[in-house]
C-alpha cells in the first residue's frame, strides 16, 4: 500500500512537472519570436506596445503622478485592468489560449465600464455606492452598453465582440470546446500547447483594449498633458498594428481558416 501511495504520488508529480516544462519552453519559444520579430513585425510592435501603455497606466494605478486623495476607485480599477492584461498575456504565451480569453473579456467589461464612466463622470460615484443587486442589475455589461449608447456614444466592446468573447472563452459550446486546437485538426491536447493563431489572437485584443483604455483612463485620471500626449502616441501604434492584421475575435474563425491554409501550402 505504501510503495501504491509513493508510486501515485511520484506520477502526480512527474504530470505536473511535464506541463510546467512544456509552459516554459513554449513562452521562452514565443518571447524569443515576439522580441525578434521572428513571429511578424506586427506581432512584436504590439508586444512592445503593450509594454509601453501598461508602464503608462502603472503609473497612474500606483499614485506615481500624485495621490488624488480619493477612495482610490479609480485606481484599483485601473490595477485591476493591468494585472488581467499582464495575466492574459503569461496565459497566452505558456499555451493557454481559451483561458488567455477568458480574462480578455474580463478586459472587455472593464474597458466599457471605464468608457461609461469617462461619458457620465457621475456614474462612478453610483457604481461605487450601489449595493450588489443593484451594482448587478445597472452595471451588468448589457446595461453598460445601453448607458453608452444612451448617452450617445458606442461602445468600445459592441454586442457582437463581447458574445464572441465570451463563446471563445468562458461558455461551452461543441465548436468552443475545441477551438483551442482547431489548427491541430483532429488532434487532442491536454494543457498547455504552442499555437500562432492563438498569441496573435490574444495579442491583437489586448493590444485594441489598452490602446483605447488610454485615453479613457487619462482623461478619468485629468492627467498632465505630457503624460496624455504619451498615451496618445501608445494608442496610435497600437491601433495601427491591430488593424493591419485579420485576427481578431470577431471573425476569428475565418482568419483560422486562412492559417489553417498557410499550414497546409507546400512551401
Amino acid at each position: 500500500m505504501d510503495e501504491d501511495r509513493q508510486l501515485s504520488r511520484e506520477w502526480g508529480l512527474e504530470f505536473l512537472e511535464r506541463g510546467r516544462r512544456s509552459e516554459e519552453r513554449y513562452e521562452d519559444e514565443i518571447l524569443s519570436g515576439l522580441i525578434s520579430g521572428q513571429l511578424g513585425i506586427r506581432a512584436q510592435g504590439l508586444y512592445r506596445g503593450l509594454g509601453v501603455g501598461l508602464s503608462l497606466l502603472t503609473v497612474l494605478a500606483s499614485c506615481t503622478l500624485g495621490c488624488r486623495c480619493t477612495d482610490h476607485v479609480l485606481e484599483n480599477l485601473t490595477r485591476r485592468f493591468i494585472n488581467y492584461i499582464l495575466a492574459a498575456l503569461r496565459l497566452a504565451c505558456r499555451g493557454y489560449y481559451d483561458e488567455a480569453i477568458a480574462l480578455t473579456r474580463c478586459i472587455a467589461e472593464l474597458l466599457n465600464l471605464l468608457q461609461l464612466f469617462q461619458c457620465d463622470g457621475m456614474r462612478i460615484a453610483e457604481w461605487s455606492t450601489a449595493d450588489e443587486r443593484t451594482r448587478r442589475e445597472q452595471f451588468s455589461p448589457v446595461n453598460v452598453r445601453r448607458s453608452i449608447e444612451a448617452l450617445g456614444a458606442t461602445p468600445l466592446i459592441n454586442r457582437e465582440a463581447y458574445a464572441a468573447l465570451c463563446e471563445a472563452g468562458v461558455h461551452l459550446t461543441p465548436a468552443s470546446a475545441t477551438q483551442s486546437h482547431d489548427l491541430e485538426g483532429e488532434r487532442v491536447f491536454v494543457g498547455p500547447h504552442l499555437s500562432v493563431a492563438g498569441v496573435i489572437l490574444v495579442l491583437s485584443e489586448l493590444g485594441f483594449m489598452l490602446a483605447e483604455a488610454l485615453p479613457l483612463a487619462n482623461h478619468l485620471f485629468a492627467v498632465p498633458q505630457q503624460h496624455f500626449d504619451a498615451g496618445e502616441h501608445v494608442r496610435t501604434s497600437l491601433l495601427n498594428k491591430v488593424g493591419l492584421g485579420e485576427m481578431r475575435i470577431t471573425n476569428y474563425k475565418a482568419a483560422l481558416e486562412w492559417f489553417k491554409r498557410e499550414a497546409n501550402t507546400p512551401s
